[in-house]
């Protein structure tokens, strides 16, 4: 695939997955992991013999996290500007998550490719289901034990870690479990979702820190990071401005829709020949 073209189609990635995550509210991972998975089977992109079989993933995984840095940074800055942030919520939540993420690139490195797929496309289909229903059950609590926010923060860390997204479809769900309203819970996914991307990316670039391939950090693939980082960054705005004008629950379905697709695509990809 000619140059010109692959980095029209890391914009394209970028700014759907800023667009749709500013409209929807859910991790632009969603949309950049399969996308980068797809890319990069196409191109045979990481196909040398010198890398592992399921190197093609963790790529797709750790350009994910480093992408979310930027995203989920300058949405944290907002809602600190904005003064919606419970840092008390925050301090329960984001060490449990860091250690999460951080982890599961140490996990992910030893997985199979089909193994890594089989998370990725189950993660997809949980995520289409959610906004197909568009409905979450709800607790009598209005907070959980502590035990069980590290037990739950921890595991949102490592499965965010492992499919590449920030953390906020983890948090968000969590807490409005736990009836807390819903600027408060995404002000704290945006807060902590910084530091599971951090943690995530650098976890990715320690364990890929041995690898020796054209234009990498580790694990992140900066051909794909830094325009899939720009069409983000400038097109989630653009996707907040529009969920005021354009009805939600019907897009939600739609981009549920898609996400079943991808995931089908997903589990079809771990038999194909």
């Amino acid at each position: 695939m000619d140059n010109f073209f692959l980095v029209f189609a890391y914009l394209l990635i970028g700014a759907s997955a800023g667009f749709l995550g500013g409209l929807l509210g859910v991790g632009g991972g969603v949309v950049v992991v399969p996308a980068l998975i797809f890319i990069f089977e196409t191109t045979n992109t990481f196909s040398s013999p010198t890398l592992s079989t399921n190197a093609m993933v963790l790529f797709a995984t750790g350009t994910s996290m480093a992408s979310i840095i930027f995203t989920t940074g300058s949405s944290a800055v907002a809602q600190f500007q904005r003064k919606n942030i419970d840092w008390t919520m925050v301090r329960i939540w984001l060490p449990m998550l860091m250690v999460g993420a951080f982890a599961s690139s140490y996990i992910a490195k030893f997985l199979p490719v089909q193994m890594l797929k089989a998370i990725i496309g189950s993660f997809l289909l949980f995520v289409a289901t959610v906004l197909l229903l568009n409905k979450l059950p709800t607790s009598k609590h209005n907070s959980p034990r502590a035990g069980s926010t590290a037990v739950v923060a921890s595991a949102g860390g490592l499965v965010s870690g492992l499919v590449g997204i920030g953390g906020g479809n983890v948090v968000v769900p969590s807490l409005l479990y736990f009836n807390t309203p819903i600027v408060r819970a995404a002000a704290v996914a945006s807060t902590c979702g910084l530091g599971v991307a951090l943690a995530g990316a650098t976890g990715y670039f320690i364990n890929g820190s041995d690898i020796n391939h054209p234009h990498t950090l580790g694990y992140i693939y900066l051909p794909a990071l830094i325009p899939i980082a720009i069409a983000n960054t400038i097109c989630a705005p653009l996707g907040v401005h529009f969920a005021q004008r354009i009805p939600a629950d019907r897009l939600k379905k739609v981009f549920g829709g898609m996400m079943c697709l991808v995931s089908i695509h997903m589990f079809y990809s771990m038999v194909a020949p």
